[in-house]
């Protein structure tokens, strides 16, 4: 049984969310640089908001299984798809879960492929509002990521609400993606500069995994 198989019968998880499971090979991955990847796939017609909330509550103990995931924010997007956007290692570890079997398993049960991003992420900070969060978290959090694709609109560490803050693309080339407390966080800081850019994609993000401890 491959990787992938053994990952969707030992866990089953929300809506074929899964991938291969690398194996060990007992050489040290290279540290640096960490990925992030977003993932998103249509909602079930079948899964109304609350469900897919519950759903990612039980999943998330299990992704702490999956070697080299760092942190996990499973995501609803304002565009209505479900998803996750994820912190790897590196980007072996990222490709491993990624494999032609998770591919293959998406687009089986959603009749199309999945969206899927992966850049480097050079710089991760956490912000003043950071809370320590445990492995699962309350469905009823009010998280949201804010992906941004441009390096021209960043927050800085200190800005009020914000929870994690993630370097998306190289250095100088590429964008952000924050974690804040909540909607009206995100959007008091983006007052100041003429409100919300149409580039913002916007996420719930109910659940948080912590896997390792935030750098």
């Amino acid at each position: 049984m491959s990787g992938y198989a053994r990952f969707v019968a030992a866990t089953a998880l929300v809506f074929g969310l899964t991938g291969g499971l690398a194996a060990p090979s007992g050489a040290e991955p290279a540290a640096s640089p960490r990925v992030v990847s977003i993932v998103k796939v249509k909602t079930p017609w079948y899964a109304p908001r609350f469900f897919v909330r519950w759903r990612f509550e039980a999943a998330a103990p299990r992704y702490a299984e999956i070697p080299g995931l760092e942190r996990k924010f499973f995501t609803i997007a304002d565009s209505g798809e479900l998803g996750g956007i994820y912190l790897w290692r590196d980007r072996a570890a990222a490709d491993a879960f990624y494999d032609a079997a998770w591919h293959a398993d998406i687009a089986a049960r959603y009749g199309e492929p999945a969206s899927l991003e992966i850049e480097e992420s050079g710089d991760q900070v956490s912000g003043q509002s950071r809370t320590d969060v445990p492995a699962a978290v309350r469905t009823d959090t009010t998280f949201v990521a804010v992906v941004m694709r441009s390096a021209a609109v960043t927050p800085a560490v200190d800005t009020p609400g914000l929870v994690h803050l993630y370097g998306w693309g190289r250095p100088g080339a590429g964008g952000s993606i924050a974690l804040w407390e909540d909607r009206a966080s995100a959007e008091r800081f983006f007052a100041p500069q003429g409100g919300v850019p149409s580039s913002a994609e916007f996420f719930e993000a109910p659940v948080i995994l912590e896997v390792a401890p935030a750098h």
